[in-house]
Order: structure tokens, then C-alpha cells, then sequence
């Protein structure tokens, strides 16, 4: 199985579509509660994007974020020299460079790569000081014709035996009720909400490909040497093409559904 940490994940690739990626990020944070927040940390910060939105709500705290890549957390420091980040996996929580409490824990588009949340979570809630909040984002795409496209294209060629474990990188997302009858216990108050977002990206299919080029297609493309990289990249844009046709203006809507946790201690 391909981990998340064990992916190479590529900061310039991931912020082509910063502003798109970014706008969930700003709708979770701004579903918190008034927070005098002293200490917050930002998981899976990625390039920082999300870190300079964490920081920009809490101006008066401590600011922390880690990733698992070296070049995501490079990218990070660059944007944000003043923020204390560090290469770190988000599931070892012990190993985190600040041991916390904290007031509020990000985790944007980051604990679908992580596994056993039903362990993952509790142990969140457990780094939050008193009235703390844990704010958590995650796609629910793995049904969309795009995350088909890309397991049905892995299966199809010649590659099928390196990426017959690909899609397991991912950690399905279980129901609303499971989350919330998980952290109910846990906290004083838990809100859920999904919503899609439409994003419109110019270029058509090719634009799709290389939104997920920087996040879901890393498993299945990581594998593959370059030959093969691109051969099956010929195959998916392809696929993609058939099912996300353009606008009139060459515009393609990409369907993006995410689900979203707000945890109070």
C-alpha cells in the first residue's frame, strides 16, 4: 500500500489551484466559535496555505504546522518564516514538535490519507485545551466520476500490477452518524456538514488532470516510471474528457464534495 508519507508531494504542483484549494479552509475556520486561541497547529499544513489563513484568524497565538513532506514543509517556511513548522507525521501524535495543549487544531484535506480514525480522532480531541476546537476538513469524492476514472485506468493497462493497491491510499470516509456518535462523547458540542463545491477551471479536461495530479492521482502515478506516467496520464485525460465535457467558453466544472467537523472540547 502507497501511504501518504510515503508519496512525494510536490508544493508547485499542489498550488496551481491555491485559491480553490484554499476557499474550504477559510469556510471551516470561519465556523469555529469566538476562541482566545494562545496555541494552534495546522496538520497536514501542505505548502502553508492553510497555515497563513489559521494564523490570520488567531494573530495574538502561537502558531504551529506539520506535514510529511520535506518539500511542502520547505514551501511552508518560505511563505511563513516566523511559523514553526516541522516535518511530521499527523498519526503520531506524540511525535508532534509541540507537545500542546493547544486552543485549536486544523486539519484541512489531510486525515483522508490517514488511517484508523475511529483512534485518530479521540486522540485529537485529547491534544485540545478546555474549550478548545478541533476543525476538520476532508473530500468525499472517492465516488465521482474523476477517483473512478482513475481506478478504472490503473486496472485497464499494463501497469495494473503495480497500482493494484493505489486506491487503498486513501481512507474512506465513514457516515456522518459514525463521526458524530464518535466525538459526541468526547466534546461539548460536534457540528457536521458537507457541501460541493463547482469549481470552474479553465482548460477543460487537462485542467482537471492537473488539479488532481497535485492530490488524488499522486498514488497512481508514483509508482509508475516515466514512460508509464505518462501513458497513463494519455488514458485518464481521455477518460476525463468523456466525462467532464467543456462549456462554450472551454470551462470544465469539476463537482468537488467535502465533509466538514467541528469539535468543541
Amino acid at each position: 500500500m502507497v501511504s501518504r508519507a510515503e508519496l512525494t508531494w510536490s508544493a508547485n504542483q499542489y498550488v496551481v489551484f491555491e485559491g480553490e484549494r484554499t476557499r474550504p479552509v477559510r469556510d471551516l475556520l470561519a465556523a469555529l466559535p469566538p476562541i482566545e486561541a494562545r496555541s494552534v497547529i495546522d496538520l497536514g499544513c501542505g505548502p502553508g496555505n492553510s497555515t497563513e489563513v489559521l494564523a490570520q484568524r488567531y494573530p495574538d497565538a502561537q502558531v504551529a504546522g506539520i506535514d510529511s513532506s520535506p518539500d511542502m514543509i520547505a514551501a511552508a517556511r518560505r511563505r511563513l518564516p516566523r511559523v514553526d513548522f516541522a516535518v511530521s507525521d499527523v498519526q503520531h501524535v506524540r511525535g508532534w514538535n509541540s507537545p500542546g495543549p493547544f486552543d485549536v487544531i486544523l486539519a484541512n484535506a489531510v486525515l483522508q490519507w490517514v488511517p484508523h480514525h475511529e483512534t485518530l480522532l479521540p486522540q485529537l480531541i485529547g491534544k485540545l485545551a478546555p474549550r478548545g476546537g478541533l476543525a476538520v476538513q476532508m473530500p468525499d469524492n472517492l465516488d465521482g466520476h474523476a477517483h473512478r476514472l482513475m481506478r478504472e485506468t490503473a486496472q485497464r493497462g499494463p501497469w495494473a500490477a503495480k497500482l493494484a493497491d493505489a486506491a487503498a491510499a486513501r481512507t474512506p470516509l465513514a457516515g456522518m452518524d459514525w463521526y458524530y456518535e464518535l466525538l459526541r462523547p468526547l466534546c461539548a458540542k460536534v457540528d457536521l456538514w458537507r457541501t460541493v463545491y463547482f469549481h470552474a477551471l479553465s482548460g477543460g479536461a487537462a485542467a482537471i488532470v492537473e488539479w488532481f495530479k497535485g492530490s488524488g492521482l499522486r498514488p497512481f502515478i508514483e509508482p509508475l516510471s516515466d514512460a508509464e506516467r505518462s501513458a497513463y496520464l494519455e488514458h485518464y485525460a481521455a477518460a476525463i474528457a468523456d466525462a467532464y465535457p467543456a462549456l462554450a467558453d472551454g470551462t470544465v466544472l469539476l463537482p468537488f464534495p467535502r465533509v466538514f467537523m467541528v469539535a468543541i472540547r
